[in-house]
């Protein structure tokens, strides 16, 4: 392929790659509520790509380290995930824009799902740079229901054990520059890549992992095991790949056998070995079924299918209880997770105490849970949130602490006595050193949100004392300046922002104290980053809520110290006019009575 560095630090490419990392970034894993906004702050966002470019010409562009967190799976063992820093986001972006295609032509289409190129991608800005994973992975099941045929009746199921923890770096990288990638692309792409390899404090990187946790790595993931569909299509048989899940169809127990031996010689060829504990031989049909419970998937998409167009009803809901036990009784995580998207959708309270017990025994739900408790919003799911973070028999991982309090957050709070309790519960974790940062950066945002006057002083003074070294807490003790009314406070910490080391906690500084200033430019961007959650249910039918989200609630704080504070005044009447949660209501009433 003919690319050179140049072709990734284009501004075209640059600023493409920006919209690319700001839709992926809706889904990471850590949920910083301002998502970098002082970096990509319109009128200096264009200085700061060009200083990037020129870094990466000189070569003195230099990756930071990545942030882990610790996601529980079914078996209570844990996966690590990786928080990269904006600016690396957008570098591996520009890279994948440019050498995306040849990587995406050397993986077989016709057996392969996972992270493939949105053909339409560069029409509108809102289109993402990957196919839709929440379509491309019920095509996958698809594809393997009908491969089931009276001529390939047996089914392979197995996938590759810690896939991404043992990809073999160097082996990617010849991989690339077979591919006729520029090496010093190449020598960019892995200079990212070895520095955000999970390891230790500060041990030396690693040339085995990849992170886990955006679309990037997955992308290069699923490009490794590129020769392994070769392999299956030269040998004729039907195979199916969504990233390192494996399936294979053959017309015998014999067949099924050989094949899976070839998978494991093959696989062991790039440093790798299938899961053992995972590895199924399907003979019959009863297994296949047993395993998959399609006739069953079916019941529960007709199911949802219908509510979507009756909303709830004494029929769907009898309906959902009967699905509800058999799929119980199958074991099916995949269904499970399904079955509690439909509860939330219906708002269903009737799942709360087995979504409470789920919560402790089945960390790999807590996403799909958090969804549901939300949709009840109660204050018995309150409690019982509160509860389990309290509980240290149960809240054992980083990641799950973490979306239950984000849960908390997006969550109504009708009454003053539990709005109390959950801000001692963000100083009771803000207090906790050895708690993860982002845990605590959330325990800033509890305070923040649900705190009084005199709970907001605090988290600025801990902010302008030395109690806090981590940058992620200190950003968002920072930020409770903005729901105070005390210009020599604020003024201090602008003035501490800008002489910390950390660049981002800088930049936060920079833009705060230009927000004092007249802009009405600046203003109007930074009120276009903000709306409020839009959350839709079918009870009552195809209901919307409205919420005012921490990051929202944080941009017209920031701006209420503006010349222009009017136009924050008008954004937050509009939305006390939607919202009905009893918290939004009154954050929006204190932003208006103070602009």
């Amino acid at each position: 392929m003919t690319a050179s560095i140049e072709d990734i630090v284009g501004p075209t490419n640059l600023w493409n790659a920006v919209r690319f990392v700001q839709q992926d970034k809706r889904d990471e894993l850590i949920c910083d509520p301002l998502k970098d906004v002082a970096y990509l702050e319109q009128s200096a966002l264009a200085d700061r790509l060009a200083d990037l470019a020129t870094r990466i010409r000189s070569g003195s562009y230099e990756p930071r380290r990545s942030m882990i967190v610790e996601v529980g799976k079914a078996n209570f063992t844990t996966r690590p995930m990786s928080h990269i820093h904006l600016e690396d986001w957008i570098v591996a972006q520009a890279i994948l824009n440019v050498i995306a295609e040849t990587l995406d032509a050397e993986i077989p289409t016709g057996s392969s799902y996972a992270m493939r190129l949105n053909p339409d991608r560069m029409k509108k800005t809102s289109s993402k740079f990957f196919k839709a994973w929440y379509r491309d992975w019920p095509r996958f099941r698809r594809k393997i229901r009908d491969a089931i045929t009276e001529d390939s009746p047996c089914v392979v199921v197995t996938d590759i054990s810690g896939y991404f923890e043992h990809i073999d770096l160097n082996l990617l990288s010849d991989m690339v520059l077979e591919l006729g990638v520029p090496r010093n692309i190449v020598s960019l792409i892995f200079a990212q890549l070895e520095q955000w390899t999970w390891r230790h404090q500060y041990s030396a990187s690693r040339s085995r992992g990849l992170l886990q946790g955006n679309d990037i790595s997955s992308m290069y993931a699923n490009f490794y095991l590129k020769e392994v569909d070769k392999r299956f299509e030269e040998l004729g048989l039907r195979y199916h790949r969504y990233v390192d899940d494996i399936v294979i169809h053959t017309s015998n127990l014999r067949e099924a056998r050989l094949a899976l031996g070839e998978l494991a010689r093959f696989v062991r060829q790039l440093g790798l070995s299938l899961n053992s504990s995972k590895t199924r031989i399907l003979a019959t049909t009863a297994q296949v079924e047993a395993h998959y419970n399609f006739a069953l998937e079916d019941e529960l998409e007709g199911h949802l299918k219908e509510m979507g167009r009756t909303g709830e009803t004494k029929q769907t809901k009898a309906a959902r209880r009967g699905l509800r036990k058999r799929i119980e009784k199958s074991s099916n995580s995949y269904l499970m997770k399904r079955l509690i998207t439909a509860y939330a959708r219906a708002r269903d309270d009737s799942f709360c105490d087995a979504g409470f017990r789920m919560l402790g025994t089945g960390p790999e739900y807590s996403d799909k849970l958090c969804q549901y408790f939300r949709s009840v919003d109660s204050e018995g799911c309150v409690s019982s949130l509160v509860a389990f973070l309290e509980d240290g028999t149960q809240n054992i991982f980083p990641a799950q602490e973490q979306e239950v309090m984000e849960c908390l957050l997006r969550m109504s709070m009708k009454s003053d006595s539990w709005r109390q309790k959950l801000s001692d519960l963000g100083w009771r974790e803000l207090n906790d050193l050895t708690a993860h940062p982002y845990s605590r950066s959330l325990a800033c945002l509890l305070v923040y949100r649900y705190g009084d006057m005199t709970a907001i002083g605090r988290l600025v003074d801990r902010y302008l004392g030395k109690e806090e070294s981590h940058p992620l807490p200190k950003k968002h003790l920072a930020l409770a300046a903005t729901r105070l009314v005390d210009d020599q406070r604020s003024e201090r910490v602008i003035d501490k922002l800008k002489a910390e080391v950390d660049p981002d906690l800088t930049e936060l500084g920079l833009l705060m104290e230009q927000l004092k200033e007249p802009s009405p430019k600046k203003i109007a961007n930074m009120l276009e980053k903000a709306d409020l959650h839009v959350d839709h249910y079918e009870k009552p039918r195809k209901c919307k809520v409205f919420r005012l989200g921490t990051r929202d609630l944080m941009i017209l704080n920031l701006c209420r110290s503006s010349p222009e504070r009017q136009k924050v005044r008008e954004k937050a009447d509009r939305w006390l006019s939607k919202v009905e949660c009893p918290t939004s209501k009154r954050l929006l009433e204190e932003v208006r009575a103070r602009t």
